[in-house]
């Protein structure tokens, strides 16, 4: 959520239409996470109160950020303000399954169907979203992503000419529902038949895990586990990288994957989520079945072998975010959106 935000206001949003951006989440303590939603709810209070709030935009995922969200948006109804419920995340249909079919569900069913507008990131989401809530007026816009030119690409993939051996890149949570062990189960079989090649992984959770994993399956050599990567570093790592691996069990439409295409860097990916929408097979990428590490293994070999064939998908994904995610086709979705909703 918080990186489609801030491609958003980077993307000059919010100078095209005043906004003010409220922060309901704290990272410690139960205290702090009180505190910060009690405050996030009293400040959009004040300024319905005030008469100065057309519309209420919120970024929703599941478990807490549903819950935090939902009472917002309920808040703004009681005030007749427009809501826009935002659908972040590949786990909310488990999230609400889960909740049974008491209370709790009728409370998500029921804050989908009052929104004004219910925006999910991919047609996949799109049906589920209209099966569970039928009442629901679902749009689908995708998450944006800068694009950089080509002047800035080529500039960028100079770090790929000078790197020292190729390299698959992973960035995201490491935990078996990113699918991280499972690019570790199968990287023994790639780097029997490439063994020049690396395994790059940048991102925070069970880094110890994937590390000791790796050193279990005696390949610890070829896997660098960097950290959470941000900023420019970030860039210049995927610019750099031969094609970038997220083999997820669940997922809305990643950031990390539309970053990677956008620098004309190759996917593979599982086919979750909104993931299908943003990727064919063998076309702008190449997917794989959820949880299985031989076809994983397959897929990535055939890339390692074949650069023609990283180069054409990489060039296919780039055109593919230029027409449906770049900045400045994703903030002119959101103006249209916040037009047909304001009175």
């Amino acid at each position: 959520i918080a990186a489609v935000l801030a491609s958003l206001l980077e993307g000059g949003l919010a100078q095209r239409v005043p906004m003010h951006c409220l922060n309901t989440h704290a990272d410690t303590g139960a205290a702090a996470k009180a505190g910060r939603f009690v405050s996030a709810w009293l400040s959009l209070l004040a300024a319905l109160v005030a008469g100065r709030v057309a519309l209420v935009h919120a970024h929703v995922a599941s478990d807490s950020s549903f819950w935090r969200k939902s009472l917002l948006l309920a808040l703004a109804r009681g005030f007749g303000v427009p809501t826009v419920f935002h659908l972040h995340g590949g786990g909310f249909a488990d999230f609400t399954a889960k909740l049974g079919p008491g209370l709790r569900q009728r409370w998500v069913r029921h804050s989908l169907q009052a929104s004004d507008r219910v925006v999910c990131l991919s047609a996949r989401w799109q049906t589920w979203v209209q099966g569970f809530a039928p009442a629901a007026r679902v749009a689908v816009v995708q998450n944006p992503v800068r694009v950089p030119s080509d002047a800035e690409l080529a500039a960028l993939r100079g770090a790929r000419d000078q790197a020292a051996a190729p390299y698959f890149l992973y960035l995201g949570l490491i935990a078996p529902a990113k699918g991280s062990f499972d690019l570790l189960r199968a990287w023994p079989a790639v780097l029997a038949q490439a063994p020049a090649w690396q395994l790059k992984v940048g991102g925070n959770g069970q880094t110890a895990a994937l590390l000791q994993t790796a050193a279990d399956l005696g390949v610890a050599a070829s896997v660098q586990c960097l950290g959470w990567v941000a900023g420019e570093p970030k860039q210049q790592l995927i610019a750099a990288a031969s094609a970038f691996v997220l083999p997820s069990y669940n997922e809305g439409s990643p950031v990390a994957v539309l970053e990677a295409m956008a620098h004309g860097v190759p996917v593979v990916c599982t086919p979750v989520g909104g993931v299908p929408d943003i990727v064919a097979d063998g076309q702008e990428g190449l997917l794989v079945p959820v949880g299985d590490s031989a076809a994983l293994a397959d897929a990535l070999l055939r890339l390692t072998s074949q650069p023609a064939l990283r180069e054409a998908l990489g060039q296919a994904g780039r055109r593919r975010v230029l027409a449906h995610n770049a900045l400045p086709v994703v903030v002119d979705q959101w103006l249209a959106l916040y037009r047909g909703l304001r009175p």
